[in-house]
C-alpha cells in the first residue's frame, strides 16, 4: 500500500525497510571480531577476569547502539514519480530515470523463516545503465552526474508493499 508523507512532490511512496539478514550478519561479525580481539589482547596483556567481563559488557552495550544505527540508516522511502524512482535513506538520495529501468519484478523471500523474523519479499529493479556515484556527497543513481560503476546494474529493495510497488512500477514503465 502506497503511503503519502504529505508536503512532498506528487508520487507513490513506499516505506523502505532495512534488511534484517544484513543487520544480523554485520552485528554477528562485528561482535565476534571485537570479542576475539578483546580476549586475545587480555590474555597477552595478563589482565584479570573482572576487567575482561567489564570489557565484554561494554562491547554488548556498544553493539546494541551499532545495531540501532544500522537499522536507522537502512530505512527510508521509495517514491515512484513520473520521471523515475527515487530512493531516500537517512544518508543517501538516489534517482533512477524510467528510461534506465529495464525491468521491475518480485523476488520471493528466502523460503526459510528464521527464528526472529520472516524475510520479506524483495523488489528487484534491473537497470539498463549502471549506477553512478555522484560527485555530490549523499547522491547517486543513474540520473546523476558522477562516476559510473561498471557492475552495479541491479537494485534490490525491501518495502512494506512489494506487490504494490511492482504493479505501480509496471504502470509507469508502460507509459
Amino acid at each position: 500500500m502506497a503511503i503519502s508523507r504529505g508536503g512532498r512532490a506528487p508520487g507513490l511512496e513506499f516505506e523502505l525497510l532495512g534488511s534484517p539478514r544484513f543487520r544480523r550478519l554485520i552485528l554477528v561479525l562485528y561482535c565476534t571480531a571485537v570479542t576475539l580481539i578483546t580476549i586475545g589482547w587480555s590474555i597477552i596483556s595478563g589482565i584479570d577476569v573482572t576487567t575482561i567481563i567489564w570489557a565484554l559488557v561494554g562491547i554488548a552495550v556498544f553493539s546494541g547502539s551499532f545495531a540501532l544505527w544500522i537499522q536507522i540508516i537502512g530505512t527510508g522511502w521509495v517514491t515512484l514519480k513520473a520521471d523515475g524512482i527515487v530512493v531516500e535513506t537517512f544518508q543517501l538520495r538516489q534517482k533512477y530515470a524510467w528510461e534506465h529501468v529495464s525491468d521491475v519484478r518480485l523476488e520471493g523471500s528466502s523460503g526459510h523463516p528464521s527464528s526472529s523474523d520472516i524475510e520479506p519479499a524483495t523488489v528487484k529493479v534491473e537497470l539498463s545503465r549502471s549506477k553512478r556515484l555522484s560527485l555530490i556527497p549523499g547522491r547517486g543513481g543513474t540520473d546523476t552526474f558522477g562516476i559510473p560503476s561498471l557492475v552495479l546494474k541491479t537494485l534490490r529493495l525491501q518495502v512494506n508493499d512489494p506487490e504494490g510497488l511492482v504493479a505501480a512500477a509496471h504502470s509507469f514503465l508502460r507509459r
